[in-house]
């Protein structure tokens, strides 16, 4: 039902709801589980939204904040790599098909290799190459495309069976309504702003491993804040602490939260390892997220 796809608030004193008072969605986790995404920032992002008429993603990725807010009146996903905008599109305008065949799909290693000769290939459909997607996002270690098999080695199967049963009409609905875009995302910002604009940026890490995003380099993240200083619209931007993002956030004022979170847990000895969450944006927090 498309009621579904509206955020609720969540009441004053529930003990297993943060976001306290907020309108927040959390009922739609994107279909592709994909490297980078941002499903275990959203309880931090989702309450630093502004209103807003027209949203833009310029680096959507995996979709895990697309999905995960509530609808806004005009809505824009864009990402330079084509295996994911035919993905989004396919969800759109061809769900009935793709979804067979991802019902049709076993946890199953033959079924992945499949699916990687099919992307590396592009020999498919564009059905054909949605659902390879959708199997190496799924099916592989990290979730990484053209990782290794995903398999359990302590007795316990591990299966897709939850993800494929989540795979639902919801999707195409959410997307009913959606431009879908493939270009470069300071293009796209340039083109798309507007004072009722609210960008949300997740650019790759140009500190860490920018896994399919390889290539991108200091460069281009200092481009894409030079692009933001100068838009009319409002944006939030998450990065790590790259030295060329403090300069911008001390010239320019913007607000800004950093946020601790443990990235792994290695040897014998449990050594945590973390990582620090820079969100940065340029405008005043209001207490409503959405204008829909």
């Amino acid at each position: 039902m498309l009621a579904d796809f509206y955020p609720r608030t969540l009441e004053r004193g529930d003990k297993n709801k943060k976001c306290e008072g907020r309108a927040f969605y959390m009922n739609m986790r994107t279909p592709i589980s994909y490297y980078g995404g941002k499903q275990n920032l959203l309880r931090e992002l989702l309450p630093l939204f502004p209103k807003h008429i027209q949203y833009v993603e310029p680096f959507t990725g995996g979709g895990a904040v697309f999905f995960a807010k509530g609808k806004s009146k005009n809505e824009v996903i864009n990402d330079l790599d084509g295996r994911l905008t035919n993905f989004y599109r396919v969800c759109q305008t061809k769900y009935d098909e793709l979804a067979e065949m991802i019902k049709g799909t076993a946890h199953s290693e033959v079924e992945h290799k499949r699916s990687s000769e099919i992307l590396k290939s592009e020999t498919g459909t564009d059905v054909e190459l949605a659902w390879a997607l959708w199997v190496q996002t799924n099916m592989s270690f990290g979730h990484k495309i053209y990782g290794g098999f995903a398999f359990s080695e302590r007795g316990q199967g591990k299966t897709t069976a939850n993800k494929r049963d989540a795979f639902t009409l919801k999707y195409t609905e959410r997307l009913r309504n959606v431009e879908i875009f493939q270009r470069d995302a300071v293009d796209l910002i340039k083109i798309k702003d507007s004072e009722n604009t609210f960008f949300y940026c997740d650019p790759p890490y140009v500190s860490s491993y920018c896994g399919h995003y390889d290539g991108y380099t200091k460069d281009n993240f200092i481009e894409i804040l030079e692009t933001l200083k100068k838009i009319k619209g409002k944006f939030l931007l998450s990065s790590y602490p790259e030295p060329d993002l403090m300069v911008y956030r001390t010239n320019l004022g913007w607000n800004y939260k950093d946020i601790k979170q443990v990235l792994q847990v290695t040897g014998k000895r449990e050594k945590t390892i973390y990582k620090t969450e820079c969100l940065t944006w340029n405008y005043n927090n209001e207490p409503t997220l959405f204008d829909l």
